[in-house]
């Protein structure tokens, strides 16, 4: 039985897409941080309308951030 050789993966250099795309979604995880903050600050206060308001921002921001995540790996 011969050796078998290990496959050897040439790492990507990252583009400039790549680059912006980690900074949209750092962007993103600060926003998500800040509103929800915002978020438990307006539950604390019972102003629940305005916390289900900032959720569903929060909520919107992650569902665009992972379906373009998903989408740029096809």
């Amino acid at each position: 039985m011969g050796k078998r050789r290990q496959k050897t993966t040439r790492k990507r250099r990252a583009s400039s897409a790549d680059i912006r795309f980690a900074l949209v979604v750092i962007a993103v995880g600060a926003l998500v941080l800040v509103l929800g903050s915002v978020l438990l600050s307006q539950a604390r206060d019972g102003d629940w309308k305005g916390a289900a308001i900032s959720g569903g921002i929060v909520i919107a921001l992650l569902a665009v951030t992972i379906y373009s995540g998903i989408q740029r790996r096809r």
